[in-house]
């Protein structure tokens, strides 16, 4: 049934994007549309409100429920892929600050929950991190085989599997020193801190290290694009979040 799914979505995808089936126009800015959609949406969404499974009994006053559990992030996730949506949709230029928060602020539970999970779990195991991946970029490799599409125009998925490596490794190097000596975890810390500063802001070191996987992040899509190196766009998306995964 998965196959189905998965394979009706990519043939509806491919007829309304790369046949003449479908009409194309112009998109539409539109404020109201914007706002009374998202409106629309959070009308909805209290609808459904309910109590986390990690919440304490309503007569529990003095049970400490940890912050930015996994239900809570996952609903900050759902909101700010709304918003990203929108954003496009409405052409909401006038949200593109607020939009690269939203992006940053992503990116930094990346970190955050891959962090918290390989601190406690320490399951550091193939499976673990081979799922990891695939969950990060099985959607985006179909869409770019269906489309014949670059990777990199779809640069959210590169960005979070590129730190969701960088924090595995960092973890995985001494993990059985991870929580007996804090000093040696925050030294870690530190070095992938001056590490990521000298990959994206020394000159010359962002091309060495990553120009081997030009044929993956290269991105030549666009007019803009074009006149600018081919591992541009990589370069430009990485650099604005190099340090938010950490922090």
């Amino acid at each position: 049934r998965a196959c189905a799914e998965l394979s009706a979505i990519m043939v509806l995808m491919y007829v309304c994007d790369r046949t003449t089936l479908v009409g194309k126009g112009n998109k539409l800015q539109s404020k109201a549309g914007f706002w009374g959609v998202f409106l629309l949406c959070l009308v909805l969404s209290c609808l459904g409100l309910r109590r986390t499974k990690e919440a304490p009994p309503p007569d529990d006053q003095h049970c400490h429920v940890k912050p930015l559990q996994r239900e809570q992030t996952e609903e900050w996730k759902g909101w700010m892929q709304v918003m990203f949506l929108l954003y496009h949709y409405w052409v909401a230029t006038e949200m593109y600050n607020a939009i690269r928060i939203y992006i940053a602020a992503y990116i930094w539970m990346t970190g955050f929950g891959n962090f918290s999970y390989y601190y406690i779990k320490r399951d550091f195991g193939l499976p673990r991190f081979v799922q990891m991946m695939w969950r990060l970029n099985f959607l985006v490799v179909f869409v770019c085989l269906t489309l014949n599409n670059e990777y990199m125009l779809y640069y959210i998925c590169p960005l979070h599997t590129l730190f969701t490596i960088m924090v595995y490794a960092t973890l995985y190097f001494g993990n059985k020193l991870n929580q007996s000596s804090p000093g040696f975890l925050v030294g870690k810390i530190v070095a992938v801190f001056v590490l990521s500063v000298v990959i994206w802001d020394v000159p010359g070191v962002f091309d060495l290290v990553f120009s081997p996987l030009q044929p993956l992040l290269g991105y030549k899509g666009d007019l803009f694009t074009m006149k600018m190196p081919i591992m541009h766009e990589w370069h430009f998306r990485s650099h604005l979040d190099h340090l938010v995964w950490i922090f």
